[in-house]
């Protein structure tokens, strides 16, 4: 009986497995996100400016600018747009300033800020290494600096050149409205993992960084995909092939169980709906009942009836509606000597029920409505004498 429910388990495991497997790694060398770590990303960027005490951050979900001293778009993959270029060019105005790299996969999707920045990328250039144009900072420290191969910038009058390679253009500043400045560079390597640690590439950042106004540094996420913000935690495995293999599985578990009609859990004890409560049953469930009300007055009042009921047994005493006066009263004709004591544990069972006894006063009450009884049931000339009259 348990080999189908084996096989299916062993096929569904081999399922699983095959999933997991047959997934592509997702290939990260040429994704130039500062969440990536291979060659093309910038995570490496990320995390040394942070070491280093800048303010940095990364715009995902919404190209927001506002909260910017220093932008690095670098690489996008995504269309900038003329509303997003003019939001980064208002930025500018205000004093922010932008590090726009771009290489050959980039180009199109940069047009339309290049175009408000007065920049053209024209023709190739090999890969090599970038000199400085001119000096770039005072202490002289920037000399070498690794590019990729891409296209060269076209000379403009707005335009100062930062680095060269074998005579073409590779990277140039422009002083926007005399406020915030844009440095454009045509090969992203410098900035990239890969490239990050060759030659004087951080040198020539931090030195571009020595000018920004404040060290709010934002990474353009948005235009690498994030149009959303990525998830993190929970969504984050789910997103992943391992997650998706756990999700199937899971559904392919339900389905099975359904199809197949198991249970899930114990079985209910079977119960016959026409057989008829005990008094046993009916005394618990009213116990359980009065337990969870927390009314214990009614259980005085039961002493009370149930006593009545046994002193009249044997006798013509009705122990019925005409009160607790009337049944002491026949029971002075009956046995005096009991009456009394009966009358003292009668009112004092109906003070219980008046009020909220405890369990402590209920059992004082209960013993001495048995010793009563057990009294009763003793011949009346047997009775001791200190209760004889």
């Amino acid at each position: 009986m348990a080999a189908p429910y084996a096989v299916a388990a062993a096929a569904l495991v081999v399922a699983l497995v095959l999933l997991v497997l047959g997934t592509p790694a997702p290939n990260q060398s040429d994704d130039p996100s500062s969440r990536v770590a291979g060659k093309a990303g910038t995570l490496a960027l990320y995390e040394w400016l942070g070491s280093l005490g800048f303010n940095v951050h990364r715009i995902s979900g919404q190209f927001d600018t506002s909260a910017t001293d220093v932008l690095l778009i670098i690489d996008p993959r995504t269309d900038l747009s003329d509303a997003d270029a003019a939001r980064v060019m208002t930025s500018l105005t205000q004093g922010s300033d932008l590090l726009l790299a771009v290489g050959p996969e980039s180009q199109t999707q940069a047009a339309p800020l290049l175009r408000r920045l007065g920049v053209t990328l024209t023709g190739t250039r090999a890969a090599g290494t970038g000199v400085p144009a001119q000096p770039i900072d005072p202490g002289n420290r920037v000399h070498r600096v690794p590019l990729a191969a891409g296209a060269a910038i076209e000379a403009a009058a707005t335009l100062t050149p930062l680095l060269t390679q074998a005579g073409a253009i590779a990277g140039v500043a422009e002083q926007v409205a005399g406020s915030g400045r844009a440095y454009v560079l045509a090969s992203p390597f410098p900035l990239s993992n890969d490239g990050l640690r060759d030659g004087d590439s951080a040198t020539l950042l931090l030195t571009l960084l020595e000018r920004a106004r404040g060290g709010a540094i934002s990474f353009d996420e948005y235009h690498h995909g994030e149009i959303n913000a990525a998830g993190g935690g929970a969504a984050a495995i789910f997103e992943s092939p391992l997650g998706l293999a756990l999700l199937l599985g899971l559904s392919s578990l339900v389905v099975f169980l359904v199809l197949s009609g198991r249970r899930l859990g114990r079985p209910l004890p079977a119960t016959d709906v026409a057989l008829v409560p005990t008094t046993a049953s009916y005394i618990d469930a009213m116990a359980g009942l009065y337990a969870r009300s927390r009314d214990r007055g009614v259980v005085a009042s039961r002493y009370a009836e149930e006593l009545k009921r046994r002193l009249a047994v044997g006798t013509a005493i009705d122990p019925g509606p005409d009160g607790d006066e009337a049944f002491v009263s026949a029971l002075q004709v009956t046995r005096p000597e009991l009456a009394g004591d009966a009358a003292a544990l009668l009112q004092r069972a109906r003070a219980l029920a008046a009020s909220a006894p405890d369990a402590a006063a209920l059992l004082a009450l209960a013993r001495h409505v048995d010793d009563l009884e057990r009294r009763w049931a003793q011949p009346a000339e047997a009775v001791p004498a200190q209760w004889r009259p």
